[in-house]
């Protein structure tokens, strides 16, 4: 476990906000949005150089659709 999520997870200050909730009628399924924030004021001087922007999207594959003039 790297130091910046050790300290999230050993310390006060974090909280988790559930914002947006959906349900897929067709499929069945639920999603949710949540925003983890951080209130600590001493997080993001010492451990913000650690943390990459976007690092969830790396390596994603976007693919046009044949339609895409059509959603502007």
């Amino acid at each position: 476990m790297s130091d910046p999520m050790r300290s999230l997870l050993t310390n006060d200050g974090v909280g988790l906000e559930c914002t947006g909730f959906a349900s897929k009628l067709v499929s069945g399924n639920y999603e949710s949005a949540c925003l983890l924030k951080i209130g600590r004021e001493d997080f993001w001087p010492k451990y913000g150089a650690h943390i990459e922007t976007n690092w969830e999207a790396q390596g994603l594959q976007r693919y046009p659709s044949p339609h895409a003039e059509s959603w502007h």
